[in-house]
């Protein structure tokens, strides 16, 4: 809904939007708070229910696996006339009654692992939020879906032999589900390498834009908010001389915005073209310091100098990408053109054109900017100080602050900090995903282990008729485990293309972003491979260690 105000030349467009659609899909100017993402909702949903999908992975491949522990139940039962479907029905009533005891101890986790959480996503969140009727019939609906899916195969499986084929003996098993644990197990760990390859492009990316030369300095930039306090300065200059006394400031400088913080924007053209040519440009309004002390390269032209400071007879400096929309081949060439810019439509010449630097965050590209000597616009001060004395200069620079504005609160911030704080999302979601990795590896482990014990156990004469023979344990464990190895190579070669394509869609969020090598599918890869050839090399060292007399009594 929106309605069109027409006044002084300008259309104003008023609307309305949900309340609740704020948080996540509203990205205006002056909002109270950062807006969410719905892309990094949509992401941890996703990821979440994958690992739920690996426990119900697990469920399933275990409960098949241990079929023997209960076939002759089965074929008591049904040999004294008990149903298909009962026999299902109890298998079924057993998953779902142990998915709702599941979801008692993740309620009781929840409440003892929210602190880290809140820590984690900067939220605050307890669980008497989800303690309502809504929540928790939502939940016990999920427990009962999620012990249905991973309950159905083994009810249906473990219900379907026949009576007389178990009590004989004959396992039932077959070909048809080991072949299906193989797939279980390569799908496991398929979801966990996807999760690692997430984790490690995720934090190459933060690390990347962190450390990018940002064609500025902003290390050792300490700035004050100057706040209600600029009502008593008269003079700037004066101010930026009182607070270089200390030798530990080496260069001062005043402006209204700083990089990392939102820019005005202004339409500005050049003054020989029509109104029809119209640019939104991000305006900064700086002093004739700003731009040696943030060591921004000039390419054309001269900066602001004490001698045209008066902002009536001053002119403007652009930036490289400015001077490219303005259709000009070099900076050169856009020196000395008129341009009619600002709020006030005031006509001046271009004064100067400096390198493109990133004032913004490298998840957008760099935007056309005009920097203008504005004096009454100014809101902040930058002291660049050593890095050696800093805490003595932070000391001076309060006492200094004292002494001027003593009627007003002191506040000072690190600018490199203040600049970082753009990717503190990015940030979250590496350290979310390096949590969810890390469980769904322990999950997928789990299985593994489960599943490695089991097959030891049934190859148990084996391995001690090898033993016998004079196989040593080195051979044993390289049996054992060439197997799940297979798997979980399997499972590499399926989750790569999978990650590369996830991940490349998230990187496209990003103007500037890491290239995925290949090193780092082969990092993930070995990671797992490692990981899971430690989990299986433990239970095939028990079975090899094991009394070679002992496993041919095994019954």
């Amino acid at each position: 809904m929106g309605e069109e105000l027409k006044a002084t030349g300008e259309t104003l467009i008023l609307f309305l939007q949900p309340v609740r659609s704020i948080h996540l899909h509203s990205h205006l100017i002056g909002e109270t708070e950062p807006s969410g993402s719905p892309l990094y909702l949509y992401v941890f949903c996703t990821v979440g229910f994958f690992i739920l999908l690996l426990a119900c992975i697990n469920f399933t491949n275990l409960t098949t696996a241990r079929f023997a522990g209960r076939a002759r139940e089965v074929g008591l039962r049904k040999a004294v006339g008990a149903g298909r479907f009962r026999l299902a029905a109890q298998f079924l009533s057993e998953s779902v009654l142990l998915s709702a005891f599941a979801l008692l101890v993740a309620m009781v986790l929840v409440e003892l692992a929210s602190p880290l959480f809140n820590q984690l996503t900067g939220i605050q969140f307890s669980i008497g939020s989800i303690l309502t009727a809504g929540w928790l019939a939502a939940l016990l609906g999920l427990a009962i879906v999620v012990g249905t899916a991973s309950g159905s195969y083994p009810a249906f499986f473990l219900s379907a032999f026949r009576p007389a084929d178990i009590l004989r003996g004959a396992s039932g098993l077959g070909r048809r589900g080991t072949i299906l644990r193989k797939l279980l197990v390569v799908g496991q760990f398929s979801v966990s390498i996807i999760l690692v390859i997430g984790t490690l492009l995720a934090y190459q990316q933060i690390r990347f834009m962190k450390n990018k030369d940002l064609g500025f300095d902003k290390e050792q930039k300490l700035v004050i908010p100057l706040g209600r306090a600029v009502r008593e300065v008269e003079s700037f200059e004066t101010v930026k001389t009182e607070f270089s006394r200390h030798t530990g400031v080496v260069g001062a400088t005043a402006s209204a915005q700083l990089p990392g913080q939102r820019l005005s924007c202004w339409t500005t053209k050049l003054a020989t073209e029509p109104d029809e040519k119209l640019r939104a440009m991000n305006y900064m309004y700086v002093d004739h310091d700003f731009i040696p002390q943030y060591g921004i390269q000039a390419l054309a032209g001269s900066a602001f100098g004490e001698e045209n400071d008066d902002e009536l007879q001053g002119g403007y400096i652009i930036n490289r990408t400015a001077a490219e929309q303005f259709g000009f081949s070099s900076p050169q060439e856009a020196v000395g053109k008129r341009m009619v810019g600002c709020y006030d439509e005031k006509e001046m010449e271009i004064m100067g054109v400096v390198a493109d630097f990133h004032y913004q965050g490298l998840q957008s590209v760099v935007e056309p900017l005009v920097m203008l000597y504005r004096p009454r616009m100014f809101r902040n001060l930058t002291l660049t100080v050593k890095t050696e004395d800093a805490e003595q200069t932070v000391a001076f620079v309060k006492d200094k602050w004292q002494e001027l504005f003593p009627e007003y609160p002191f506040d000072y911030f690190f600018l490199d900090v203040s600049f970082d704080r753009q990717y503190r999302a990015e940030e979250r979601v590496g350290k979310t995903f390096a949590m969810f990795t890390f469980l769904g590896l322990f999950i997928a482990c789990l299985g593994l282990l489960a599943l490695a014990s089991y097959a030891a156990e049934r190859r148990t004469k084996e391995i001690g008729i090898r033993k016998v023979l004079g196989a040593s344990v080195g051979s044993i464990v390289q049996l054992l485990s060439r197997e799940f190895m297979i798997l979980v190579a399997l499972a590499n070669l399926i989750a790569w293309p999978v990650a590369y394509y996830a991940m490349s869609k998230w990187l496209e969020n990003f103007a500037y972003r890491i290239s995925m090598g290949w090193k780092t599918f082969l990092l993930a890869g070995l990671l797992t491979f490692l990981i899971a050839l430690a989990t299986v090399s433990y239970q095939s060292i028990r079975a090899a260690l094991a009394n070679p007399t002992d496993s041919l009594r095994y019954e």
